[in-house]
């Protein structure tokens, strides 16, 4: 089964936030540039959909959300730039605003979000304000978001250089220190090109902490059950069968999509999510129109012959089955010869101009007929060790990173590598010390 979303162009959805007070760079200037790299992206894909926000005078928050014409976000960015607040900053309570907004947006569709500050000031929260900022930002930078932020001013140093530097860096974002046009010119021209978030699992995609899987629980919706009246007329969108073709059994009723109501089977939904979710098992989004869907989980890692060992919400390990432990735990009362699954054409594969290259899965005989193999990234170890006197011995609970160490930690690795290369703080290439521009995609490169 092919990824309906892995081959085609993801519509992104961008937010402009300026946080503005100077005039380093005049307004004509500014909005300028920002209106070329608008008209940019809606020439790369005119279905990109843009939102503006800000701040007034007093910290009213103001967003202009929906704006799909280079025109209309041009007439936003113009009542943003005046009614704008030129006397506070509230670049933390921005991202708050931005990043809880998106949630609804991320359930209903596959959607690459991306928050675009404009900040001149540096921000002066306390450490508990920016520690909860991070958690936010650690939840949801897999939907998948990414944050560039632009820092206008003539300054070298910033107190809060090292804050930045982590949240672009935890969102595969970029940090740009602009004192001109010109290179407020060459800093868009390079977020102009789409992102994606760089595989973590070794059959592709991401990987969400144990921490945040309760969140995407309540996020995600589960199938419905059509009347039995209607389910006799349906098909799997996966197997174009009303019978699943994976297990044969008449007891995997046809259940429905929430939004769209394309009909699944089980068995079916369980084989695609296990290869094509968005970081858990059991969570993956429809493919026909992008809604997140949620699965019992055990009924996933059972139809894929892995055994389910501890409960949601703690770290989720498992083995593989030999044919006859899933014998016993799963009895259909009725098994005929499995059938091969057929690949409907909607599911196919679709023009784009980026390939994501996926290795191909390992496939094994089990009692249903083939099933995938889960590779030993797939299937972690149990927590639970035996020794020689056969005793379990606990592992010991891993000590919570801080944002303190965290800072200091990339303070090390820059100071070690800062005389060896720089990197790109767009698309994250490696060049020689002193170059200007980034030899891949030509942004500019603070050394």
């Amino acid at each position: 089964m092919k990824n309906p979303f892995s081959t085609k162009i993801i519509r992104e959805k961008i937010i402009i936030y300026l946080d503005l007070s100077s005039k380093v760079i005049s307004k004509k200037n500014l909005l300028k540039n920002i209106n070329s790299f608008v008209i940019a992206k809606f020439e790369s894909n005119p279905h990109h959909d843009f939102s503006i926000f800000y701040f007034k005078e007093g910290g009213e928050p103001v967003i202009q959300d929906g704006l799909i014409s280079s025109k209309s976000v041009k007439k936003a960015i113009e009542i943003a730039y005046d009614e704008r607040s030129n006397t506070s900053n509230y670049f933390e309570n921005g991202l708050f605003f931005c990043l809880s907004g998106i949630a609804s947006s991320f359930l209903a569709q596959a959607i690459t979000f991306r928050i675009i500050v404009f900040s001149d000031l540096p921000s002066e929260k306390n450490t508990q304000y920016m520690d909860a900022l991070m958690n936010l930002v650690e939840t949801v930078r897999t939907f998948p978001t990414f944050i560039d932020i632009i820092r206008i001013g003539d300054e070298r140093l910033y107190s809060d250089d090292v804050k930045l530097r982590i949240i672009t860096t935890l969102t595969n974002g970029g940090l740009f220190y602009i004192n001109s046009a010109k290179n407020l010119k060459e800093a868009l021209a390079g977020l102009v090109h789409n992102k994606i978030l760089p595989d973590l699992r070794s059959e592709g995609g991401q990987s969400i902490s144990d921490q945040h899987k309760l969140y995407y629980m309540d996020l995600s919706l589960e199938l419905n059950q059509p009347p039995i009246h209607q389910r006799l007329k349906l098909k799997c969108n996966l197997c174009e069968d009303g019978l699943c073709q994976y297990c044969n059994n008449s007891n995997d009723l046809l259940k429905t999509c929430p939004s769209c109501g394309i009909a699944l089977h089980e068995c079916c939904s369980a084989l695609y999510s296990w290869n094509y979710n968005i970081g858990m098992k059991n969570i993956f989004r429809c493919p026909s129109c992008g809604s997140l869907i949620r699965l019992d989980e055990k009924t996933v890692y059972r139809v894929n012959g892995v055994e389910f060992l501890n409960e949601i919400g703690e770290n989720t390990k498992g083995k593989t089955l030999e044919p006859e432990e899933i014998e016993e735990s799963w009895k259909p009362e009725s098994i005929q010869k499995p059938k091969s699954i057929k690949i409907p054409s909607s599911i196919g594969r679709q023009t784009s101009n980026h390939e994501t290259k996926r290795k191909p899965l390992k496939t094994k005989m089990g009692l249903f007929g083939p099933r995938p193999v889960p590779s030993n990234r797939d299937v972690e170890s149990n927590p639970a060790i035996e020794n020689k006197d056969d005793s379990l011995i606990k592992p010991e609970p891993q000590k919570k990173i801080t944002v303190a160490e965290l800072r200091l930690r990339r303070e090390k690795r820059r100071e070690s590598t800062k005389s060896q290369v720089v990197v790109c703080p767009v698309c994250s290439s490696y060049a020689k010390p002193g170059t200007v521009k980034c030899p891949k995609c030509g942004c500019p490169i603070r050394s």
